[in-house]
């Protein structure tokens, strides 16, 4: 069962002690604010790249143009960088949700390519 009750004066002092253990460590744990501002940057340009791919596709699928523009579609992160625990320099579980006409198989495909041939992406 979860406690919800606040943590006993133990755990805070156990709390701080593996905090400054971990910022002790060579090369560091915890990421700078540079750094993850550049991740929200990256995950704000990865939605609006999913956005556009997804009106794209719907355009191409043939929806008329009047409800493209209302097509939903954005990015969800999960894990470790949801849960405010990712390390420096790990990676960010994404699960992209998509209007049903937009496929996996699109996923894996056009979307694939439009990363791919992105001048961002590494």
């Amino acid at each position: 069962p979860i406690c919800d009750a606040p943590p006993t004066d133990k755990e805070l002092v156990q709390t701080t002690e593996l905090e400054a253990a971990l910022r002790a460590c060579p090369g560091g744990v915890f990421e700078s604010d540079a750094e993850l501002r550049h991740r929200q940057q990256v995950l704000g340009r990865v939605n609006a790249m999913v956005r556009e791919w997804i009106k794209d596709t719907s355009l191409e699928k043939n929806m008329h143009e009047t409800l493209v523009d209302a097509v939903g579609g954005q990015i969800f992160t999960f894990g470790s960088y949801r849960l405010g625990v990712h390390t420096k320099g790990g990676d960010i579980d994404t699960l992209v949700v998509a209007p049903q006409q937009v496929t996996r198989k699109d996923f894996f495909t056009s979307f694939y390519q439009r990363l791919k041939d992105h001048s961002d992406v590494k």
